[in-house]
């Protein structure tokens, strides 16, 4: 088990991220399902056949997870994406747009708005043990090795911290993920206790309209 302290002010990089660029705390939703699609993608470069998918959570005592079936991360990859952290605090930062580890930090970063702690669970597609990341906005965080059975992937696991628990109930989570996840490619599930529900309309309106007109045309 690693004790560590991030290599930034990550107070500091957290204020700017609150106060100036992302207006609403509910924007960790965003950042988290673009985790898990960029996760998936880079996943899918490695060529081997898998069931894509994002899974959110929602438990009791305002705590929520996020599981994706992703290439997931080596402790490397943590490593890395921690020491990122300090260099871009944006994520469409044009020297960071193919930098996959870059971004997954700055997401992540993201949640720390909303909770006090994030534990992260891991398996990478490449290998190794599976690890568990926990940090703390306060700058430092712990890496372990798992010892249970981990599928490859990640799943973050947040408990809202006070005077954000709204943005951990499970109506206003079902909004956020509809405002962001509606017409994502990657099947998005929600569930609470064993009530289940896919996010993802079958096809994004733009689709069907030009399927619409193309059959139009054939048929003129």
């Amino acid at each position: 088990m690693k004790n560590m302290n991030f290599q930034v002010n990550l107070q500091g990089v957290i204020d700017l991220l609150s106060n100036h660029l992302y207006s609403d705390p509910g924007v960790f939703v965003r950042e988290l399902l673009q985790n898990g699609v960029d996760a998936i993608t880079a996943r899918k470069k490695l060529g081997e056949p898998f069931d894509e998918s994002v899974k959110v959570e929602v438990f009791s005592s305002y705590t929520i997870s996020f599981t994706d079936s992703g290439s997931g991360l080596t402790e490397e990859d943590i490593e890395q994406f921690l020491a990122r952290i300090g260099s871009s605090a944006k994520r469409d930062n044009l020297d960071a747009a193919d930098d996959y580890i870059g971004q997954f930090g700055v997401g992540l970063l993201a949640c720390f708005v909303v909770s006090d702690e994030i534990v992260l669970i891991t398996r990478s597609a490449l290998g190794g043990d599976a690890l568990e990341w926990r940090g703390r906005p306060d700058g430092t965080y712990v890496i372990k090795k798992v010892k249970r059975q981990v599928p490859i992937g990640t799943t973050v696991y947040l408990k809202a911290k006070a005077n954000y628990e709204e943005y951990f109930e499970y109506y206003r989570i079902r909004g956020l993920l509809n405002k962001y996840g509606k017409y994502l490619k990657t099947p998005i599930t929600l569930t609470e206790d064993k009530y289940e529900q896919t996010v993802n309309v079958p096809q994004p309106p733009w689709e069907m309209e030009k399927q619409e007109a193309m059959a139009a045309y054939g048929g003129s």
